[in-house]
């Protein structure tokens, strides 16, 4: 059926209301399968965020624990620097 017959069987205001009506169902039509779309793209988005950060959190406590490690040992050198300066203070007299 073409639009000038819906014209002339229920009238123009009538046949505006039905085309208008027929294009916002297909635009609400397509709007959701956009919608769909972006939140499967927002999910994968998310998923390699998470994968990231988790990989982040991993590295960063891999360091933190290189950190301490390379402290503990400094402290040590420390102390023992420490102990040879007094040694030497000792033996100069001061």
């Amino acid at each position: 059926m073409d639009f000038s017959t819906i014209i002339q069987n229920v009238g123009f205001p009538i046949a505006c209301c039905m085309a208008l009506g027929y294009y916002l169902n297909n635009k609400d039509k397509a709007d959701r399968e956009e919608r769909k779309e972006d939140k499967i793209a927002d999910r994968e988005r998310e998923d390699r965020l998470l994968q990231a950060n988790t990989e982040l959190l991993v590295t960063n406590k891999q360091l933190a624990e290189s950190v301490e490690i390379i402290a503990k040992d400094m402290k040590e050198d420390i102390n023992r620097t420490e102990a040879k300066v007094d040694k030497i203070l000792e033996k100069v007299g001061v």
